[in-house]
């Protein structure tokens, strides 16, 4: 228990009203809502809010000052009225330097809260010639005082703690195509493929081949184990598909299976039986492709089969990126991870699509010969945007944009031309050939194969080097491959690739930018290239990150960072980096009517 303060402070002056007075009786209003908007729509009965004020909070007291005499009663009083005074002139009075704020904690709270004081109000000053104030034992005056503050806060004015904020997202980078083998036999008596039969519910581990479909009056299930499947988490599944080798000729009855994914983060492999045909209550569930120790993901792919299979031919599943997506998106994903995929018969088939397809497995044909493949088609995470900072780096737009900047190639004009992609090339990177010459160039992309319509309007670079005599122009792509220099709204906050550290360019967006091919990757691209250059020139050099565009209107912050009853009650600098004026373009001049800032959660819960 600690002795409570009830004080009023403008961190040179400060008077403790339970010490100084005495205080008679207290009340405390909370934030309520003192206007806002509220909307409705056709489609719900009521209303909901859509931006709520609040209000300010009250303190009312009863103080009493107690003295010797009049003289010391009233010292005291105006001391109290003259600090107060001063809170009230900070904010009528541009003049005024100093706020004066209220400090306040109970006999057994914690913290001590603090509160800017807008207004008071203290009627009355007491009768001088009665009592109690005019008494000859001594003096005595009894005042109401009211105080209009802020809400609380839990750090002393004066001080400052920075709140870091980020946009750092999970952006996109170049797209990478791999396959991946079922493993070879890892350990004596495991098996990264097995044939599982219901409903007799038997296995069959091992094995030149894998059964898929219905056979004999029995659905027959093949289940592969992939294991070392190193895509990356956050990654973006673009395609995937399995690859099977046909052992032996299949009918030409059609064959319609339902593709399935594990629900471990690291599929084991299956047990080896010297039977190889045995009841499944004889061995640990995690080994049995269908019980309770191999669970599966709700996501299920159809594939179905009209074709028959060649014996030694290959045969691509329907597309799975969708089921790869789901096992990648997993918490405890890691880029070792084995998946365990699952090709069954489609219970719900009807009669005459009940057929069945023969593969080859690694065990009889190894990896040359014919054993299952996945084959995907990501783009892995990048570190676009920016992560925790207190300093003027973090870019927000004005509307949300979806896709990251995927491909970032240096073109070097000289001999031949060539490229060199920049999304792998790590950091630091010259943006152009170290011998520079005139029609060297960088090119910044999304591709079109992402998203169906990737224009963008803003580039944020981070640069250890400036360039020095360089003349580069600005251009954008339009189909069939030619570029074209941007007409209108150029803010080139990085000075022509000169300045260094965390600068933004801005364009305004043309009507006509669309998305081309250029090194055989068709996007949107955007392209700064050198068109003369002086003696003893210089290349621009990106220093610890990818080049991004800005693609969110907000800003994160951690959660630990929000302290009190409010989500956050901060001061927050929004700072135009994109023109503020238009000359006559594409578009109509927009000028910023109104800013709104609130604050959200970023998990609502489930």
């Amino acid at each position: 228990m600690t002795f409570p303060i009830f004080a009023i402070t403008d961190g040179d002056t400060r008077i403790d009203l339970l010490k100084f007075l005495t205080l008679v009786t207290f009340k405390s209003s909370v934030l309520e809502p003192q206007s806002g908007t509220w909307g409705m729509t056709p489609f719900a009965d009521g209303r909901v809010p859509i931006d709520m004020t609040l209000g300010n909070l009250m303190i009312e007291a009863t103080l009493s000052v107690e003295g010797c005499d009049q003289d010391v009663v009233a010292s005291k009083s105006q001391k109290v009225r003259q600090l107060l005074e001063n809170a009230r002139q900070y904010w009528l009075s541009p003049s005024w330097k100093t706020p004066v704020w209220v400090e306040m904690q109970g006999s057994t709270e914690s913290h001590t809260r603090y509160a800017y004081i807008y207004d008071y109000r203290a009627p009355g000053s007491g009768n001088p010639f009665g009592a109690p104030m005019f008494d000859i034992n001594g003096s005595l005056m009894i005042f109401p005082l009211i105080l209009e503050t802020t809400a609380w806060q839990n750090q002393p004015f004066g001080e400052e703690d920075c709140i870091a904020i980020n946009t750092l997202q999970l952006g996109s980078r170049t797209s990478t195509t791999t396959h991946f083998h079922t493993a070879s036999v890892p350990l004596s008596g495991l098996h990264d493929f097995v044939t599982f039969v219901l409903p007799s519910e038997f296995v069959i581990s091992g094995g030149p081949q894998g059964w898929m479909g219905y056979s004999g009056g029995q659905r027959w299930s093949f289940c592969n184990n992939f294991r070392n499947v190193t895509i990356p988490k956050g990654a973006t599944i673009v395609s995937a598909f399995l690859r099977f080798t046909a052992s032996g000729n299949s009918p030409t009855t059609p064959c319609n299976l339902l593709i399935s994914a594990e629900r471990l983060h690291m599929s084991p492999t299956f047990k080896d039986y010297t039977s190889r045909s045995i009841r499944p209550d004889y061995f640990d569930n995690l080994y049995h492709p269908n019980k309770s120790g191999r669970p599966y993901h709700n996501r299920v792919i159809s594939w179905t089969g009209e074709e028959a299979w060649t014996n030694g031919n290959t045969y691509d599943s329907d597309d799975i990126a969708d089921l790869i997506q789901v096992c990648v998106n997993e918490e405890n994903w890691e880029d070792t991870t084995a998946i365990g995929l699952k090709v069954s018969a489609d219970v719900d088939t009807v009669p005459a699509s009940k057929g069945n397809r023969c593969a080859r497995t690694y065990e009889a044909f190894s990896p040359a010969n014919g054993d299952p493949e996945l084959h995907v088609v990501y783009v892995a995470p990048g570190d676009a945007g920016q992560e925790d900072t207190c300093e003027q780096k973090v870019f927000i737009s004005n509307k949300h944009n979806y896709v990251q900047i995927t491909h970032v190639f240096r073109y070097d004009a000289s001999g031949g031309g060539s490229f060199t992609d920049l999304m792998t090339a790590g950091w630091p990177q010259d943006l152009f050939p170290t011998v520079p010459g005139v029609g060297d160039a960088l090119y910044c992309g999304i591709d079109s194969s992402l998203v169906a319509d990737g224009q963008f309007r803003s580039l944020v670079f981070d640069l250890s080097v400036g360039q020095y005599g360089l003349t580069i122009s600005r251009s954008y792509s339009q189909t069939g491959g030619a570029f074209v220099a941007v007409p209108h709204g150029n803010t080139d906050n990085t000075n022509n690739l000169s300045n260094v550290g965390v600068h933004s360019y801005h364009f305004e967006q043309p009507v006509d930018f669309d998305h081309t091919a250029i090194n055989g990757v068709d996007a949107w691209w955007f392209k700064f290239e050198i068109t003369a250059m002086s003696l003893g020139c210089v290349v621009p050099t990106q220093q610890n990150r990818d080049i991004y565009t800005i693609l969110t209107p907000f800003f994160e912050i951690d959660e630990s960072q929000v302290k009190g009853d409010l989500p956050l009650l901060a001061r927050t600098k929004l700072y135009n980096r994109s023109y503020g004026t238009i000359s006559p373009g594409n578009m109509a001049t927009a000028y910023a009517k109104k800013i709104f800032l609130a604050t959200r959660r970023k998990s609502r819960g489930e």
